[in-house]
C-alpha cells in the first residue's frame, strides 16, 4: 500500500510539473520600422535645404515649407527652371 501511495504521489507531482508551460511568452515594446526610425531622427525640412525624392530624382531647393507640404524648385539639364509641391514625407535631405 505504501508503494501504491508513493507512486500516486509521484504521478501527481509529475502531472503538476508537466502541466506548466515550458516557455513563457516574452513581452517587449513593438519594433520601430527602419523608415519610422529615419523619420524620427531626421531634422525638420527648412527653406533653402537641398532635398531629393526618396525614390530618386534631381536635387531640389526648398522654397517654402507649409506644414506637411513642401514647395521645391530645381533646374533640369537644359537649364529650365521647374517647381512642384511634395508631401514632406517623400523628401530626404541631401
Amino acid at each position: 500500500m505504501f508503494r501504491t501511495k508513493q507512486l500516486a504521489m509521484m504521478a501527481l507531482a509529475a502531472m503538476v510539473v508537466l502541466s506548466q508551460p515550458f516557455a513563457r511568452p516574452a513581452y517587449s515594446a513593438p519594433a520601430i520600422s527602419e523608415h519610422a526610425a529615419d523619420e524620427a531622427s531626421a531634422s525638420p525640412l527648412l527653406q533653402g535645404d537641398l532635398v531629393r525624392l526618396r525614390s530618386g530624382g534631381p536635387l531640389m531647393t526648398i522654397e517654402t515649407v507649409r506644414g506637411a507640404v513642401v514647395d521645391c524648385i530645381w533646374t533640369d539639364p537644359n537649364g529650365q527652371t521647374n517647381e512642384a509641391t511634395f508631401p514632406a514625407k517623400v523628401l530626404q535631405k541631401n
